[in-house]
């Protein structure tokens, strides 16, 4: 069909500019095009996104599974990366999106675990053979696992970063008494949301978050935090409250999911040698020289280290089918949504634009490929 199409044109005498034209047409008929949100920088530097259509994922081993995407989150990372900051540093492609949602259209020849027409989500990562802001991408079988089936698309696309960070941060301080103290920053975020939940099901009950609006200290309270365990950081000093909210005693452990300013004050109320768990790698040089001179326990929490190797590969499969029984067993929720429409770049930067507002009120922003 193709060639003979090839054939008419250059009968009708085309030039070769609109021959070309007609490729990638005829390209798209035949499903070896998809479209794409491209970033891109202008000269000043500022990041935005270009819809394009560029080829069409393969199976790169037989291993592989080549998933129709259905819905995508946009994460903090992706702004970060949009602006140029030093997560561009993990930049793989030009496409963007860690977080995705949709169908297997096809699979390798040693896939086990799935066939065409399941339903699947995946923190895409480095790890595929583009990002997330597109209509497919190709990814190991491992990292991949089906969604709850009580969700739709777009509910399961808000879970991947999200969740896998959250139930990091549990795993490396489950071993820690349930009676300990908790401090986190940020509770009412994407990750933070799904963390709360995480540990209150876990059986740790000492737990103290932040928030700086009337909907996020909402948002919290029916996830099930009681009001004396939020603190308003609009107020003065609101470190104090913290505090006096433990007992006027140091915390046992401070989940910074904020960065910045935050972290210092994470480091602050912090006991000596509690641990300090960091999310962002935004602590500033104050609030790493009062934990070291705390002695403190520094974890590192990196999704993205894990797609390092091969064979840790399975560590995202494995994590994404836990939440998934979580949600199943009445222990995590459906995320809160911020919904846009259509795999536009007026869609994508609407969405960017609510992170970095801080505007998220406690909902994950998606963007529904097909609207």
């Amino acid at each position: 069909m193709i060639v003979l199409k090839w054939y008419q044109l250059l009968l009708r005498g085309q030039s070769l500019g609109h021959l070309a034209r007609s490729s990638l047409l005829l390209d798209q008929e035949v499903g070896l095009m998809m479209k794409a949100a491209l970033l891109t920088h202008n000269a000043s530097g500022e990041g935005s996104f270009k819809i394009e259509s560029v080829e069409k994922p393969k199976l790169r081993n037989a291993g592989e599974v080549l998933v129709k995407i259905k819905a995508f989150g946009v994460n903090p990372i992706d702004c970060q990366m949009r602006k140029g900051m030093s997560e561009v540093k993990l930049l793989k492609s030009p496409i963007l999106g860690r977080d995705c949602a949709g169908v297997v259209e096809e699979v390798g020849s040693n896939v086990k675990k799935f066939k065409p027409g399941d339903r699947v989500y995946a923190y895409v990562g480095s790890v595929g053979s583009n990002g997330a802001y597109a209509e497919y991408v190709s990814v190991p079988e491992t990292i991949l696992s089906k969604f709850p089936a009580t969700f739709n698309f777009v509910q399961a696309a808000a879970v991947p970063l999200g969740g896998l960070t959250a139930l990091q941060c549990y795993e490396r301080i489950a071993s820690t008494s349930r009676e300990s103290s908790i401090f986190v920053s940020g509770g009412s975020g994407g990750v933070g949301t799904m963390l709360l939940q995480i540990l209150r099901s876990q059986g740790f009950r000492n737990v103290c978050s932040i928030f700086g609006n009337d909907l996020s200290g909402k948002h919290l309270m029916e996830l099930g935090l009681a009001p004396q365990d939020l603190i308003d950081y609009r107020e003065k000093n609101y470190s104090e409250k913290v505090l006096k909210r433990n007992g006027n005693l140091p915390y046992d452990i401070c989940i910074d999911l904020v960065g910045g300013p935050t972290s210092e004050i994470c480091a602050s109320l912090l006991k000596i040698t509690g641990t300090y768990v960091d999310v962002t790698f935004f602590a500033t040089p104050e609030a790493r020289e009062l934990l070291f001179d705390k002695a403190a326990n520094i974890v590192c929490i990196a999704n993205y280290a894990y797609g390092s190797k091969e064979e840790l590969l399975p560590y995202y499969g494995e994590r994404l089918a836990r939440l998934s029984q979580m949600v199943e067993q009445g222990s995590l929720l459906a995320p809160k949504i911020a919904l846009m429409k259509g795999l536009l770049a007026a869609s994508i930067l609407s969405g960017h634009q609510i992170i970095d507002e801080n505007a998220t009120a406690g909902r994950k922003v998606v963007v529904e490929v097909e609207a």
